[in-house]
């Protein structure tokens, strides 16, 4: 049973997945491997650094099957999701048991770490822990990375204590804290020392130059330290590519609102530039009219206005008559006031004028149903 079909491991790894930046990405590679490789579990462990830098962070350990000359093998590695994954690539090593050898080739150094293209040329965007895996499978199969141990030369004495496993209950209630089961079968051995017994007693490889080992011990080193400054750079320049960020939004934002703003201006000077010429138009008119008035002779006040006819010159008179005595009687009426006149005289004299001023209008009525009909 793969580990992911347990919903405990699936909530354990949820939980370890928050420790990451990019923790659903963290959470999926993971989740997709342990689907596909059952053998392999899940752990938080500490991972020493070539600067001596300790972190604690995701590990799949156990074993991938490999196929080898028609049998199928599995093979013991360890994959470690770097504090900065996916944007940093997974740290995949061979860990050998004690009946086994490390193999050194292209892709796996004398100390187990594994150097091979596709982690080298890793890319966020395109790669992933799945294919990782199947891409060292394949390589595997070519290039075997382990051998049994001879049976004259004995396992070191040096025992390492095995790391703290993410407890993952078996079917018969148990805690797995090893290597997984070997699955059975004709095809695939039932522990790593078998495994290894059956494959190379007469294919063992040739012993590996001392340069080349140091050569992949150096290199090694120098992939740690790159990696480690990688990780502090792309760190500083994430949080600093946040703020400029930042400020070019709020710059962005600023220039929209300058640029809507000079659009506004921008019509306002088209509309004003349209008035301008309107007025100018106009003055210029106005102009004109002014200057043919101007050449013209002056006219006396009683040429303004010219009767068409008889009737209508009859009419203008009467009007004018009427606000004539209009006039008159209001100056009376302030003449009495300041005193300048008795009451007799008032009286006498406003009743001559009222009684003209109806003759007067009766004459304008008369003229203007004359005119109408």
């Amino acid at each position: 049973m793969a580990a992911m079909d347990n919903p405990q491991v699936r909530q354990w790894l949820q939980q370890a997945a928050a420790r990451y930046r990019q923790a659903e990405r963290v959470y999926n590679d993971a989740a997709m491997t342990l689907a596909a490789y059952p053998n392999l579990l899940p752990k938080l462990d500490q991972f020493t650094h070539v600067d001596g830098k300790v972190s604690h962070i995701l590990c799949l350990y156990g074993t991938i099957p490999v196929g080898y000359k028609g049998s199928t093998y599995n093979i013991p590695i360890e994959l470690w999701l770097p504090e900065m994954y996916p944007v940093v690539a997974p740290y995949a090593f061979v860990k050998p048991t004690a009946t086994m050898l490390i193999n050194p080739s292209k892709d796996v150094d004398a100390n187990g770490k594994v150097f091979h293209a596709y982690l080298h040329y890793w890319d966020y965007r395109s790669s992933n822990l799945v294919n990782a895996v199947g891409v060292l499978q394949q390589a595997f199969a070519v290039d075997p990375p382990v051998y049994a141990r001879p049976h004259s030369q004995p396992p070191p004495t040096t025992v390492y204590p095995p790391p703290q496993f993410v407890p993952t209950p078996s079917s018969t209630g148990s805690t797995a804290t090893g290597m997984p089961p070997q699955p059975s079968g004709s095809s695939q051995l039932s522990s790593p020392t078998s495994l290894l017994n059956s494959r190379i007693p007469n294919t063992l490889p040739p012993p590996m130059d001392p340069h080349a080992i140091k050569l992949n011990a150096l290199r090694a080193d120098v992939t740690d330290k790159l990696t480690a400054k990688f990780t502090d750079f792309s760190s500083a320049m994430t949080s600093e590519m946040e703020a400029l960020l930042h400020e070019n939004k709020v710059l962005y934002e600023a220039q929209t609102r300058v640029q809507q703003k000079a659009d506004a201006l921008d019509q306002e000077v088209v509309q004003l530039g349209t008035n301008l010429a309107f007025v100018e138009k106009r003055v210029g008119e106005y102009q004109s009219m002014v200057e043919t008035w101007e050449s013209k002779p002056p006219l006396a006040p009683e040429d303004i206005l010219v009767a068409a006819n008889p009737i209508q010159a009859q009419m203008l008179d009467a009007v004018a008559e009427d606000h004539a005595i209009e006039d008159t009687m209001y100056m009376l009426g302030k003449a009495l006031d300041d005193g300048k006149i008795d009451s007799t005289v008032f009286l006498k004299t406003i009743r001559s004028l009222a009684k003209e001023q109806f003759l007067q209008r009766a004459l304008v009525q008369k003229c203007a149903k004359a005119l109408s009909g």
